[in-house]
């Protein structure tokens, strides 16, 4: 299945950029990627740019602290929605809420995903840039900030640095929509993954069309969300049960979930889009499932 060339390829990064994490390590929030991208007295390398993107140089150890850190605690979080989803489902609860719950699970996973992919959204305050101006090794470009915003938002992609034993983190300004732009970033891991069976590519074909903005026909998860949480007041009546029953059938069982995508002649009827967040969470949760074990979470 998808899931385990995912959980594959992420661990193939993670080695790539030096950045395996130490077995039984401590993770505290100080130590998290923003925190310590804030951090005063943290000896980082500053380049701002006139396209309104900059660069940082950060010694490997201190990324990797960071980035398991970040994880440390982003994984709790999904641990703990799963755990509030399990709840719905036992109690026999109305199936919008479910699927919104079982979104935001997916929508965490996404997030710590791309993030360990090295490819993902971050976003500072006015105050956080004035920080990270201070601390430039180049001059900053005229009108490099929007002075009215209150908030800026960035895609951050992470490779290696020119400098033995640092790595780079490069920020491109984005559009302040996480949950646009976090299925923009899965959709790019996914993609690059060397898929060659038949039965795989048709998994993973399924997924970028699900992921992908661009696809007219299938909705991307936040959209399906937004319908069941905020545009349909009816989908919490009867119309809602009966057009997520497919959904709820495969959220309860991943072998269901797998079994109708493994239909080739799958086609993006309603119920078929809103069944669509049970089949990424389950690829989602099984990939790092393996990620988890693999690198000493569980």
């Amino acid at each position: 299945m998808i899931q385990d060339d995912l959980a594959k390829s992420l661990l193939k990064e993670i080695s790539a950029l030096n950045l395996s994490p130490i077995p039984g390590d401590n993770y505290v929030f100080k130590d998290t990627i923003k925190q310590k991208l804030l951090d005063v007295g943290e000896e980082l390398s500053f380049s701002f740019n006139n396209n309104k993107s900059f660069e940082v140089d950060i010694r490997c150890e201190v990324y990797k602290k960071a980035l398991f850190s970040d994880y440390y605690f982003g994984r709790i979080r999904i641990v703990e929605q799963i755990n509030s989803l399990q709840n719905l489902i036992e109690q026999n609860n109305q199936v919008a809420w479910i699927i919104v719950t079982a979104y935001y699970s997916t929508f965490y996973m996404s997030n710590e995903i791309s993030k360990l992919f090295g490819i993902y959204i971050t976003n500072f305050s006015i105050a956080d840039m004035s920080n990270l101006f201070s601390r430039s090794d180049t001059p900053i470009p005229d009108k490099f900030i929007n002075q009215e915003q209150s908030h800026f938002s960035y895609q951050v992609k992470v490779t290696h640095s020119e400098y033995d034993g640092f790595v780079k983190l490069s920020f491109y300004p984005k559009s302040p929509r996480p949950h646009v732009e976090v299925w923009k970033n899965l959709t790019e891991v996914v993609d690059k993954l060397n898929v060659t069976d038949s039965n795989k590519l048709q998994h993973k074909n399924l997924f970028l069309n699900i992921c992908d903005i661009k696809n007219e026909r299938w909705h991307i998860p936040s959209k399906v969300r937004n319908d069941w949480n905020y545009k349909f007041a009816n989908y919490y009546g009867e119309t809602g049960c009966d057009l997520g029953n497919i959904f709820y059938k495969n959220i309860k069982d991943q072998s269901s979930s797998f079994s109708w995508g493994n239909n080739r002649n799958i086609q993006p009827h309603e119920s078929n889009i809103t069944a669509s967040i049970a089949y990424i969470y389950h690829c989602l949760r099984c990939a790092l499932q393996v990620v988890d074990h693999r690198l000493g979470f569980i």
